[in-house]
């Protein structure tokens, strides 16, 4: 959480261009799939500086709405993040990415 939420307060605009996606369906539409607005990746940013200006040090209750939407969408987030794994290749071709699903990097984090 520490780690996202220090991107999307020094590199707000760079993490909204990789956490606001435009898909191409199987049906050839374009369809947004934004994870930063609207409950996802922004509320989390606000749910920390509430916590951080009041003072509140438990993890489980700062961030509780945040793990409950990311629950509701998290095939949506997984398609984002896959995005991102195949744009950091095609940029990147010689980097190997060892990093969990979104999932277990979820599991992680409230296990902490």
């Amino acid at each position: 959480v520490i780690i996202i939420v220090g991107l999307l307060q020094h590199r707000r605009a760079i993490m909204s261009s990789l956490l606001i996606k435009e898909i191409e369906t199987t049906d050839n539409r374009v369809e947004t799939i934004d994870v930063m607005n609207r409950g996802g990746f922004g509320a989390l940013l606000v749910a920390h500086e509430v916590a951080q200006a009041s003072g509140s040090a438990s993890a489980k209750k700062n961030y509780a709405s945040f793990f409950e939407w990311y629950e509701k969408h998290q095939a949506r987030v997984q398609i984002v993040f896959d995005d991102i794994e195949a744009e950091s290749k095609r940029i990147f071709p010689g980097l190997i990415m060892g990093t969990d699903s979104a999932d277990r990097a979820v599991e992680i984090e409230q296990q902490e």
